[in-house]
């Protein structure tokens, strides 16, 4: 994969390497390298292998450790930490030549009968048509919201281009992927340095990197 212009469903699909081990690759994106959502989500798929159906995705918390090489494969060394009646938990190691670049904890969990609390809102937001798509890859449309009478925050829409069907885990993976965009945009408004709009990439004077994600 020599660029960002690859398929989502094709990306996730992992390829066997030894005992809950996986190997999974990706392309170069824009800024070099690979792309933390994309690794977040491979190791999520790679965790989900080891575990039943009936379990779902419940949290994941990873910590970014060095920088991803687009150019050499992955591998995924999954733990299994603890199976449960009720909850599954793994640990998933990111290596590649460099060694270790994400270390991730998953809960997994199966439907259970509880209450439905909803405790957040939408807020009112024009809808994603009404704005242009903005987005660095093709993997995913990216809309951007207007916040200017938001100090540091971040609003958009976004999409996996192609559409992954009804597959749980898959759309657990490509909520992982499009997660790691936004939150940086938040942190990113913040910058004194930061160049007035509009603005290209390399106008930047500093770069941006995330350390550690939770969902």
């Amino acid at each position: 994969m020599s660029d960002a212009a690859t398929d989502f469903v094709a990306m996730m699909e992992l390829h066997p390497h030894g005992p809950d081990t996986f190997l999974g690759s990706g392309p170069r994106y824009p800024w070099g390298g690979l792309y933390g959502g994309q690794i977040v989500a491979q190791g999520l798929r790679a965790a989900a292998a080891t575990v039943d159906p009936e379990f779902r995705v419940h949290s994941l918390h990873s910590y970014f450790i060095r920088r991803g090489d687009h150019s050499e494969p992955v591998r995924y060394e999954v733990d299994r930490v603890r199976n449960g009646r009720s909850f599954v938990t793994r640990t998933v190691t990111a290596r590649q030549a460099v060694g270790a670049i994400l270390s991730m904890s998953v809960s997994f969990q199966v439907d259970e009968d509880a209450p439905d609390a909803q405790t957040a809102a939408l807020p009112e937001v024009p809808g994603p048509e009404a704005l242009p798509i903005q987005s660095w890859t093709t993997m995913f449309d990216r809309v951007t919201v207007p916040t200017d009478d938001l100090e540091g925050r971040a609003r958009g829409w976004m999409r996996v281009q192609p559409g992954v069907g009804d597959d749980p885990i898959l759309n657990a993976c490509a909520h992982a992927y499009m997660y790691d965009d936004y939150p940086t945009d938040a942190v990113d408004s913040l910058q004194p340095d930061r160049p007035p709009e509009p603005f290209e990439t390399d106008d930047h004077p500093y770069m941006a990197r995330r350390l550690h994600q939770a969902i």
